[in-house]
């Protein structure tokens, strides 16, 4: 038997996420070497590579859920589930949110230049060819940090990172208002999907109870990430006795070979269950 046979995680980044590094090629691998039941893509605003790994996945023989993690003018972030990838609704929103990704990006690297971080002159040339390495299109400033190291401008990625966290101090982003949650819950429901509250805070269950009429469907109670055994513990019990989904992960970032699955990271394949 494989290690986690049975098991799903729901919430994990490819580098279809400007933060993540897992490359889209190798997800359905490391699933399959990892025994996992089903999988959940679930990109910060982002559905670019959903339909290619739904492909992978089913001749892989790996279950595998089109998602998406969508910014909210709360902070707070909502899980679709199942969504339809080519709904206009749905993609109208992750555009606008991943455009405003771009500026954000921009105006940091712009400001950190102007502070005297070391990097070329053509600041845009630079971005677009970042970006040209990754098919989800989307980079941060990790991505910009290993380039300029590989390029000799700072001896490694981390001095580089450390010193634009020196020159950003006090950096004022360009604004930016997403939709609110609710409406974020709609857009999910419109792409015919299952919304779902993402790594709520701990005992906030008022957070998650202001989406219910908006068509709020479960709570991400088991993100390892961001919620100790007993917060856990508190959203099973909260969600059992509301009859709301509850879903979980590993909400990875990294590396593909330090995907951090294990029983004690993944949810029970009743997470997908609740989700049907």
């Amino acid at each position: 038997m494989k290690p986690l046979e049975g098991k799903v995680d729901l919430h994990f980044h490819t580098e279809c996420s400007g933060d993540s590094y897992m490359p889209l090629y190798a997800i359905i691998p490391a699933a399959l070497r990892l025994g996992l039941a089903a999988i959940a893509k679930t990109d910060h605003d982002s559905i670019t590579g959903c339909s290619w790994l739904a492909e992978q996945a089913l001749a892989g023989g790996v279950e595998f859920i089109s998602a998406v993690e969508l910014s909210t003018a709360e902070h707070w972030h909502v899980l679709g589930y199942y969504v339809d990838t080519e709904n206009p609704g749905l993609l109208a929103y992750t555009e606008t949110e991943k455009a405003y990704g771009r500026r954000l990006l921009r105006a940091n690297v712009a400001a950190w230049k102007d502070a005297g971080g070391a990097m070329p002159n053509d600041i845009d040339g630079m971005l677009a060819f970042v970006r040209s390495f990754r098919p989800g299109g989307e980079i941060s400033l990790k991505q910009v940090a290993d380039f300029l190291a590989s390029r000799g401008f700072y001896p490694d990625a981390h001095s580089a990172v450390e010193d634009a966290g020196e020159k950003l101090k006090g950096f004022v982003p360009p604004p930016n208002t997403p939709p609110p949650a609710s409406e974020a819950v709609k857009t999910v429901l419109n792409a015919g999907g299952v919304a779902v509250f993402a790594h709520p805070h701990p005992r906030r269950a008022d957070d998650v109870e202001r989406l219910l009429d908006a068509g709020l469907a479960g709570v991400e109670g088991l993100n390892v990430k961001a919620l100790a055994p007993e917060h856990q513990d508190f959203w099973r019990t909260y969600c059992s006795a509301s009859g709301l989904a509850l879903t979980g992960g590993t909400d990875h970032h990294g590396m593909v070979e330090y995907w951090n699955v294990s029983y004690s990271t993944v949810a029970d394949y009743s997470a997908v269950q609740g989700l049907k």
